[in-house]
């Protein structure tokens, strides 16, 4: 079903990425923009392009007729928490650093540099419309 599974390049739709980004996970991203998919469209951006987990190095994409209709997120393990990079995300997009990055660090990030070494996925979604195909299976495999 995929056409192309690959790193996300310069080019790349990051509202489309943000978006699936978004939907990976319905504990932490919810939790980290109070569950304001708007704010996190704002911040998510800047995520991708600085020393986040969920930086465009980490992302993999996979494409249907030039698509982007899926992602992949995996990083080499133990990951070091850059805050600063949390921090200058929300300040770029406009938004306030408060307890919710805080909390979100403390809880979900934080405990990531003590895993052990190896990889981590820290998101996979696949577009609603494109889903039961086995798109997520390609691109587990191909990342």
């Amino acid at each position: 079903m995929i056409t192309t599974i690959r790193k996300l390049a310069q080019g790349d739709d990051l509202n489309i990425v943000s978006s699936l980004i978004y939907e990976t996970d319905k504990y932490i991203l919810p939790s980290l923009f109070e569950d304001d998919k708007a704010r996190a469209m704002r911040v998510l951006p800047y995520m991708i392009k600085s020393n986040t987990p969920y930086n465009e190095n980490n992302i993999y994409v996979g494409l249907v007729d030039d698509r982007i209709v899926g992602i992949v997120i995996a990083c080499r393990s133990p990951i070091k928490v850059d805050v600063g990079a949390f921090f200058s995300a929300f300040e770029s997009a406009g938004e306030m650093v408060d307890e919710t990055l805080e909390r979100a660090l403390k809880e979900y990030f934080f405990p990531l540099e003590s895993e052990g070494n190896g990889y981590y996925v820290s998101s996979i979604c696949i577009d609603e419309a494109c889903r039961g195909q086995g798109i997520g299976s390609e691109l587990l495999d191909g990342a």
